[in-house]
């Protein structure tokens, strides 16, 4: 990750002559491709972004004068003919996006391009999952490399069964890594020359007794009672959420509404900022809407600071990345999926996680955003977490390198094992 892909990939394209490129990328991608085509004199790219009406002008009108077309992976839904064009290359970045065969998003790519001249796959965590990953990101370059009908017979004949779900065996290893020395091209980051791994550091907050007392009951008894609510559940997973919402203070007032009961992990936040990291930009993670709400509102008037969560318009995410960028804010508060693809935040090299997604994937992928070969400096990674909860189970997951899947099902599990034992 954040090692020249896009560069790599425009000047590979202009040398092979291609006269009409589509990349299909995610919306916070586009400007780092913008960016590579105007430094290597390649002019504006046409968007094929807003209202179906507006996607269809931008094509139509513009084909084939301009070269480059940018699209987000859905844009296929407002453009279903889009392959019907005559397309030189296909460039998927952050190709993950098709990993599952099952998918409408993959089987429309992997589909109806089949006999396009040149196509183009990027990442930087080519499996975040597991190694079943590989097989619809190769079919859709070419079905011949891996020379297998499809992902039922991949999967019999390269993986075995283990406490995790699938695992892949010593001959799937020696099989996948063949094929793919002869078909793709690999850069990591210490042949980049980039050798240094960040600092983590993990800051425990302890939670009061009767936030205590909220959390116990969540955890025994499926029970969320407050002074002002009460709510009971059967299901595990609607646990998890409540007991990591409790662990940054964060619980329901009504059946739709929640509200700030705690700020603990607000008043660690202020200890950095008035202390060890006075006048740092920061780029500052948090998992849930809520969270980003409630630091927003406690220090909007001690610090300029811009938010970045699932309903935040795409225009307004990038001129907060360019008031970030340009050192206008302090701080930039993001949900992780919102900016975890190609987002540059390299101004700074600190991050604090307020809350940690539990996707291995999205994790590596947003503490990528502030890194940069050429800085001198490690990256200094700071997790808050509430101590002696679940955020300390999900944080020794991720540094196992568990999967979504795997971290998820042993979380649960251990949750309804513990409802078992209470019963009896």
């Amino acid at each position: 990750m954040r090692l020249g892909k896009t560069l790599v990939t425009v000047r590979r394209i202009n040398q092979l002559g291609i006269s009409s490129v589509l990349v299909v990328a995610p919306y916070s991608t586009f400007e780092s491709w913008r960016k590579e085509l105007r430094l290597e004199g390649e002019g504006k790219p046409v968007e094929l972004t807003g209202p179906a009406g507006e996607r269809v002008k931008s094509l139509y009108y513009k084909w084939p004068v301009t070269k480059w077309y940018l699209i987000n992976k859905e844009g296929f839904l407002t453009l279903p003919n889009l392959y019907k064009l005559p397309w030189n290359c296909l460039v998927l970045d952050e190709s993950t996006f098709i990993k599952n065969p099952r998918s409408q998003v993959s089987r429309y790519y992997t589909s109806h391009f089949q006999r396009i001249p040149y196509k183009f796959i990027l990442t930087g965590l080519p499996d975040p999952e597991s190694e079943l990953d590989y097989f619809q990101q190769m079919k859709f370059l070419d079905p011949a490399i891996l020379e297998i009908r499809n992902f039922n017979e991949f999967k019999f004949k390269n993986f075995g069964i283990s406490e995790f779900g699938c695992k892949i065996t010593n001959k799937g290893k020696k099989f996948l890594k063949e094929k793919l020395s002869k078909h793709c091209f690999f850069l990591s980051r210490k042949e980049a020359g980039y050798y240094k791994e960040p600092v983590r550091e993990t800051r425990l907050v302890k939670m009061p007794d009767k936030i205590r007392k909220i959390y116990n009951k969540i955890k025994k008894e499926f029970i969320l009672e407050t002074d002002e609510y009460f709510r009971m559940t059967k299901f595990a997973g609607t646990k998890f959420s409540w007991m990591r919402e409790i662990c940054n203070g964060v619980a329901y007032k009504n059946e739709t509404d929640k509200e700030l009961i705690w700020d603990g992990k607000i008043k660690l936040l202020e200890e950095l900022l008035e202390g060890e990291l006075k006048g740092v930009p920061l780029v500052i993670w948090c998992a849930y809407t809520m969270d980003i709400k409630s630091i927003a509102e406690y220090f909007r008037k001690k610090i300029k600071l811009k938010c970045i969560y699932g309903k935040i318009k795409i225009g307004k995410r990038e001129h907060y990345m360019n008031l970030f960028k340009g050192g206008h804010l302090n701080w930039l508060i993001i949900q992780p999926k919102c900016m975890q693809y190609g987002a540059d935040l390299s101004l700074t090299s600190t991050c604090i996680y307020y809350s940690t997604p539990v996707s291995l994937e999205v994790r590596k992928q947003s503490e990528q955003r502030i890194e940069d070969i050429q800085k001198k400096e490690p990256s200094l990674i700071i997790d808050l977490v509430a101590e002696d909860t679940i955020e300390e189970k999900i944080l020794k997951s991720l540094e196992r390198k568990e999967n979504r899947s795997q971290l998820m099902r042993n979380l649960i599990r251990s949750l309804r094992n513990e409802r078992k034992f209470i019963n009896h």
